[in-house]
């Protein structure tokens, strides 16, 4: 019965996401504006963007129509979009891992990781963030198995790995790069995604030839790596608006969605429009988490039952719900409820 309950309150988050995400999208007129970016190369605002970077229309369109999205959150020009894109790219590293440890459990079951970043960093997390957690809470349910041991091994560098990956996208605006070669780190940070599944690939055949033992709980470590990052990045980002930001910058400008501030004809439309896009998938991640905390304290899964619960809400309103997600995800880790029978 608690099965299906997740069941359905995931399944209409999905809905819930898609709405928020791309139904709002639509019944502002956004999506028009950045799609005819993605065209004709000219935002609202004046800045210019490159439209051919293959000479294919078929590969060129949708590249540019990305860079659109991206390029009112990552310029700079704008701190807040930055900063809601900074915090949302560090729940990504826990999420991404997520993905990369259950596949790597079941290999031969789902979608592998990279197929996963691309469709949350095309098409939202709110809308697969639900759909893949539903998946996850199955085969947790039924393959609660550990990794093979130089898959596990691997994790914790493949977890300092997927932390380089996103340099492309965030760091070009703060060293003063041109928005030409802003754009291009966007581009970067999508053609480097299958990366991180390679580089996990790339480790583990170095530690079943080198014989590596390293920690004796690596899975756990990734996870304590990747939730670490996510709370500095999530923590930081709340000092710096509340001590250093100047009046204009606050919290609710960056996380709480605004959509009266999204209008037709004004320079900022799109930057906007994409900052109320990612602050939706922001708070639907803050729900799939607590949910997944819900499931595994109702289900005796994670360390200290019901009060786990309470651990796991306070940690995301204070450290933020990547971090959560990896406490989550960590208890479910443990030996007591994993099979101890190995590969």
């Amino acid at each position: 019965m608690a099965l299906m309950a997740f069941r359905i309150a995931l399944t209409a988050l999905t809905g819930t996401g898609l709405y928020l995400l791309w139904g709002t999208m639509v019944l502002n007129g956004s999506l028009h504006v950045m799609l005819d970016v993605g065209e004709t190369g000219s935002f609202p605002n004046g800045r210019v963007m490159k439209t051919s970077y293959t000479g294919l229309a078929l590969v060129d369109r949708p590249v540019c129509i990305l860079v659109a999205f991206f390029d009112g959150l990552n310029n700079l020009i704008d701190v807040a979009p930055y900063l809601m894109l900074l915090d949302l790219v560090g729940t990504l590293l826990v999420i991404n891992m997520m993905t990369l440890v259950e596949h790597r459990r079941s290999p031969r079951l789902g979608l592998s990781p990279t197929v996963w970043q691309y469709l949350w960093n095309c098409a939202g997390v709110a809308v697969f963030l639900p759909i893949y957690s539903l998946i996850y809470i199955n085969k947790r349910s039924k393959e609660p198995r550990p990794i093979p041991s130089p898959e596990a091994h691997a994790l914790p560098f493949t977890a300092i790995w997927s932390l380089l990956l996103a340099l492309p996208l965030m760091v070009p605006a703060l060293l003063g790069a041109s928005p030409f070669q802003i754009q291009k780190g966007v581009i970067t940070f999508f053609l480097l995604t299958p990366c991180f599944s390679a580089f996990q690939n790339m480790v583990r055949e170095m530690i079943t030839w080198t014989g590596y033992t390293g920690t004796t709980r690596p899975v756990r470590l990734a996870y304590s790596i990747v939730g670490g990052i996510s709370a500095l990045i999530h923590v930081c980002t709340i000092l710096y608006v509340t001590i250093y930001a100047e009046d204009s910058l606050s919290l609710s400008r960056v996380y709480v969605p605004h959509p009266s501030n999204i209008q037709l004809g004004q320079p900022d439309v799109l930057t906007e429009a994409s900052l109320l896009f990612i602050q939706y998938d922001y708070i639907i991640i803050h729900i799939v988490v607590v949910l997944l905390g819900i499931h595994a304290a109702l289900n005796g899964i994670t360390v200290g039952g019901t009060r786990s619960l309470l651990t796991t809400t306070t940690i995301i309103g204070v450290l933020g719900p990547g971090a959560g997600l990896a406490f989550v995800l960590d208890s479910m880790e443990h030996p007591k409820y994993l099979q101890t029978k190995r590969k």
